[in-house]
């Protein structure tokens, strides 16, 4: 029984875990539509995850997005140039400050702290300054952005986000 128990709690420690903000805009589903319908959304990212290259952390954020995250298909670009309305965009910064809100990193700022051995995630989708949803996430054991976690907690984030 004991051996259950650490692996009950070993599970909970590790697996991703997601919370809605409290902003979710009906206008989330519509503005998912408009700026997927014509080609790929954009994807930004405040702070990088795990200590890792801003270029890697995006890559994979971008492998994790290769699964559907809502019922219409939709691809994902960090690219701005690329995306069909860069204005509606996806933000999503690891190890965020703890006094960092939504409003503020859809605005653009940005502060994080040290990565620890828990992955702390802040996503928002927006709409130039106006934040439409937000969620905050959390998965322990991941080391880099390569960790099934990571993309498990990116993937749960964004289907929350954008569902």
């Amino acid at each position: 029984m004991p051996g259950l128990i650490k692996r009950i709690f070993d599970i909970c420690n590790t697996a991703p875990a997601t919370v809605a903000g409290p902003i979710r805009s009906p206008a989330r589903h519509g503005s998912r539509d408009f700026a997927s319908a014509t080609g790929p959304l954009l994807v930004e990212i405040g702070n990088p995850a795990c200590g890792s290259p801003r270029a890697e952390t995006a890559a994979a954020v971008l492998a994790a997005l290769s699964r559907p995250v809502c019922p219409r298909p939709i691809s994902f670009t960090t690219d701005p140039e690329r995306a069909a309305a860069p204005a509606i965009r996806v933000i999503l910064s690891f190890h965020p400050s703890l006094d960092l809100s939504p409003a503020e990193l859809a605005r653009g700022v940005v502060r994080g702290i040290a990565p620890d051995a828990r992955l702390t995630l802040l996503a928002v989708f927006a709409s130039g300054a106006e934040v439409l949803a937000s969620v905050e996430g959390r998965a322990g054991g991941v080391a880099s952005p390569q960790d099934k976690g990571f993309a498990a907690l990116v993937h749960q984030a964004v289907r929350e986000l954008l569902g």
